[in-house]
């Protein structure tokens, strides 16, 4: 296999570590720090604004900058936003770490697909897109489908642990 077709099996591993089904268990951490209904609104509201102010600029700056950069500071800001909602145990921890996830998913937004598309380009099958981009959605939502199953019962041995289970996967 070339280097550049390994980018498919990355791009696959990459997406079933990030993806983004998070949220119902984000508020019931929050609740769990006895943070309350409006404090949990703003955070929501900053990640939503942060996603709005900065979906173009994130396309923008992979196209300039390059894609695997672009998803290498996804991957850091979204390791940040795990390290403070963990950590976090007050409003200021969570909303560091909701503008890490904005930014998380304004480096990401988009930068997958070209980069999956870019690599078949360069091996001239961009025919084949569409079953490699299914196949990537469909192995990250399995992987998502088996962590969210095991979260109940990973609950039931530690309160904490189930919630850095689901960070990891969030960003």
């Amino acid at each position: 296999m070339s280097s550049s077709l390994r980018n498919i099996p990355l791009l696959y591993i990459y997406s079933s570590l990030i993806k983004r089904v998070t949220m119902p268990i984000i508020i019931l951490y929050f609740l769990f720090h006895n943070l309350n209904y409006t404090q949990i609104g703003i955070l929501a509201s900053v990640m939503a604004i942060l996603g709005i102010l900065t979906e173009v600029h994130g396309g923008v700056f992979a196209d300039k900058y390059g894609k695997r950069l672009s998803l290498g500071l996804s991957a850091v800001f979204g390791l940040l936003t795990m390290f403070f909602y963990f950590l976090g145990n007050s409003f200021i921890y969570f909303l560091i770490a909701s503008i890490c996830y904005g930014a998380s998913g304004a480096f990401i937004s988009g930068t997958r697909n070209a980069l999956m598309y870019d690599t078949l380009l360069e091996h001239n099958i961009t025919r084949k897109f569409k079953k490699y981009i299914g196949r990537m959605i469909f192995i990250s939502h399995l992987v998502s489908a088996v962590v969210l199953l095991l979260i109940p019962v990973v609950y039931s041995f530690n309160q904490k642990l189930p919630f850095l289970m689901v960070f990891s996967f969030s960003h």
